[in-house]
């Protein structure tokens, strides 16, 4: 469970708040983050997606000497980037060098490692580097120095999450998906066949990403199962081809009191963010088997089940503990996030009975590394 940062030992600091995440519903989760972490930190989002890559100069200036010198009263700046490329956005910050108190960054798909822009491996210009693949530190340290450190996915499972318990749909098809389910008709038909009542993907996606991304938590609500396979059970154009990765929907079903049906994606790092029963394996990619494996799943669902995710997805999936990260190791405190803060354990609180008995190492949120 995560504290309220201390007022007195963590004082209010001004807080530059960047984003630069393609404006596609496929990165609508993220996109809620971003509105979520502004609200949080007290400080409007600059979105630079919408500018022009920096420059080859600009990037070739900005690694070359005199290096930074950082304001110690100056304000902290806080870049969150899609992928390892969006770093050299860095370099079109009035003043990088000399401004800012700190600056940090936020990479969500950091398993892109041999993306690390050149520019950033010889100019520095992070304090921190924070990742969401905890497998890949690695990688990142031997690229860019030490203070590299994991600070996995999440979801806003306080604002958008859910514990209901009269659920309509048997199983919810999201995104991509195998050959095996990627026809929507033949899975519906199938599924009825089995007794399931299926949802496909929506016909067209709502006319913002905050709303797409409202929209999928509203049936994820009313699912039992959704349905997700590894990036390496199946293989696609746009996935990293050797490392395994979680990504939204995973989270976002879960903290919706959903079971994620398919195949789940592994690591040492992944492995602490789920718990026994986040998941239900189905052992491959086989449509018919898999059906009937979900089938008998949901012959024994209850709404217990529900309430439990939600639960568990409070203590360790919420953006809250992410934002209670960033701000301690930033030594900086945000009224807003801690009222956040509050809320979020009170509500850890009032659905503690629905993990009493789990091991400790179980029901707490896995600390970045």
């Amino acid at each position: 469970m995560s504290s309220p940062p201390s007022p007195r030992a963590r004082p209010e600091r001004p807080l530059l708040l960047i984003g630069s995440i393609p404006a596609e519903v496929g990165w609508s989760s993220i996109h809620h983050m971003l509105a979520l972490a502004s609200s949080c930190f007290g400080t409007p989002l600059v979105n630079l997606q919408q500018q022009p890559f920096p420059s080859m100069t600009r990037r070739l200036l900005g690694s070359l000497p005199p290096h930074r010198t950082r304001d110690p009263d100056g304000p902290v700046c806080l870049l969150i980037g899609a992928a390892p490329g969006d770093l050299a956005r860095v370099f079109d910050v009035a003043g990088w060098r000399t401004r800012f108190s700190s600056i940090v960054a936020w990479v969500i798909d950091s398993y892109w490692t041999e993306w690390i822009p050149r520019s950033i491996r010889a100019a520095r210009p992070f304090d921190r580097i924070y990742i969401s693949s905890g497998e890949d530190v690695p990688a990142w340290r031997a690229a860019v120095g030490d203070s590299v450190s994991w600070l996995p996915w999440a979801t806003d499972v306080v604002g958008l999450g859910s514990a209901q318990p009269q659920r309509d749909l048997d199983l919810t098809r999201i995104g991509r998906q195998p050959p095996e389910w990627d026809d929507d008709a033949a899975t519906a038909s199938a599924a009825a066949l089995a007794g399931l009542t299926f949802q496909p993907r929506p016909p067209a996606p709502p006319s913002t990403t905050l709303d797409n991304h409202r929209a999928l938590m509203a049936i994820f609500a009313r699912s039992k199962f959704t349905l997700s396979f590894s990036n390496l059970s199946h293989r696609s154009p746009h996935t990293h081809p050797t490392r395994d990765y979680i990504t939204g929907r995973w989270v976002d079903a879960i903290a919706s009191g959903a079971l994620v049906a398919g195949v789940a994606p592994r690591g040492d790092c992944i492995d602490q963010l789920f718990w026994p029963g986040a998941t239900l394996e189905l052992g491959g990619t086989g449509r018919d088997e898999g059906l009937r494996s979900i089938a008998d799943a949901v012959r024994t669902w209850t709404p217990e089940v529900a309430a439990r995710q939600h639960a568990m997805a409070l203590r360790r999936l919420d953006w809250r503990h992410r934002f209670a990260t960033l701000a301690d190791a930033l030594g900086v405190h945000f009224d807003s996030l801690s009222r956040e803060i509050a809320l979020l354990d009170k509500r850890i609180a009032e659905t503690a009975r629905h993990t009493a008995g789990m091991d400790d190492r179980e029901a707490t949120c896995p600390p970045a590394q």
